[in-house]
């Protein structure tokens, strides 16, 4: 069943990009999508520095291991 939405054309836009993120899966080797977890972390933990992107912090945040690369799993980066 599809849910008919009166959208802004800015809202519009914005759902547009997010489809697009999703076809681009997770590649943990990429700058800007390990920077994304960067600012991610610093969102959340802003007083506790992150060494590398294995923590077992990312825990707290409701991730499900200690490298959120790995929670991913094809659902679009």
């Amino acid at each position: 069943k599809y849910v008919t939405l009166d959208l802004t054309q800015n809202q519009e836009e914005r759902l547009h990009k997010l489809h697009q993120r999703l076809e681009v899966p997770f590649d943990g080797s990429l700058l800007d999508h390990q920077e994304a977890l960067r600012e991610l972390w610093q969102a959340a933990f802003p007083d506790y520095d992150l060494h590398g992107l294995v923590s077992e912090k990312w825990k707290d945040m409701g991730w499900q291991g200690n490298d959120p690369s790995t929670d991913f799993r094809g659902g679009g980066f």
